[in-house]
């Protein structure tokens, strides 16, 4: 038996959990042959976005992890008949309805639907691949703001309009060529179908993600620490003289669409002061 991490990547209300479960009904339908174990974080961990902390986030989210990691020990170990058995007593809790198991696959997806908006969150996703002999890929889906607010609104339990603008701020776009991109919009099953059938043959080579991730992640963070401190001067100079709540909404939605320009190379710099020069250029257009 294989097993494969799917990390799912988006802001809330972006299509993560219709996706997730898109797959689970492929899996039943026998349109997919894997087994599929969906793990929705804001049902295991029961996330207020309005009240925990960063901190408190980070370590549900940790014990999360934990358990999940437990959960593929024990199904690696033990025969398929059994299965449901140890799901069910996993501390986990998943739901019947988010599994979809047969005997006939050989190949079984552990979705992980959770925002995953910093690359260093996916890292503990691959983490749990090495330690527990799996492979990885994963979905990214992308939607605009407005997209996502109004999604969001139609919810009998929604998240703060101010949580997704700050997660929409900060989301690092994944650079894995082997990511599948989706808009909830433009959903194409049979593209997607083709897409997930390639992934599961195909999936992320670990060895090299892993060598390349420090690096990249010390640039971003630098990259990171400089725009939003050029951000926080920009504010200080208009102090007063502007509605203070709109403008900094646009000067951080103007800073990551600056960061999404250099990371496809639209915009380039040599060095961390050009990048400086270039960001306080690009929000003095405003």
């Amino acid at each position: 038996m294989r097993f494969i991490i799917v990390s799912l990547i988006g802001i809330p209300a972006s299509g993560k959990s219709t996706i997730s479960m898109k797959i689970h009904k492929l899996s039943k339908e026998n349109l997919l042959n894997t087994n599929v174990i969906v793990l929705n974080f804001d049902k295991l961990i029961r996330i207020d976005f309005a009240n925990i902390t960063d901190g408190d986030y980070k370590k549900s989210r940790d014990v999360c992890f934990i358990k999940i990691e437990n959960l593929i020990g024990k199904l690696k170990t033990e025969n398929f008949s059994n299965w449901m058995k140890i799901i069910a007593s996993n501390e986990l809790k998943i739901p019947q309805n988010s599994i979809s198991l047969s005997s006939e696959n050989l190949v079984t997806l552990l979705i992980i639907d959770d925002n995953m908006y910093y690359r260093s969150m996916r890292q503990r996703a691959r983490q749990i691949c090495r330690t527990c002999d799996c492979k990885h890929f994963q979905i990214f889906m992308k939607s605009s703001l407005a997209d996502a607010i109004a999604r969001n609104s139609k919810r009998c339990s929604n998240v703060k309009s101010s949580v997704i603008k700050k997660m929409f701020s900060d989301l690092e776009v994944p650079e894995n060529h082997r990511t599948i991109f989706l808009e909830i919009e433009n959903f194409d099953e049979g593209k997607f179908l083709a897409e997930l059938k390639d992934r599961i043959d195909n999936p992320e080579v670990l060895t090299e993600d892993h060598q390349k991730e420090p690096q990249e992640q010390s640039i971003i963070h630098e990259m990171d620490l400089i725009t939003r401190k050029e951000i926080g001067s920009k504010i200080q100079e208009v102090k007063g003289k502007k509605n203070m709540k709109e403008y900094s909404e646009k000067l951080n939605f103007m800073r990551k669409t600056f960061m999404e320009d250099v990371r496809s190379g639209k915009i380039k710099f040599e060095n961390l002061e050009g990048l400086k020069d270039g960001f306080r250029k690009f929000i003095d257009t405003d």
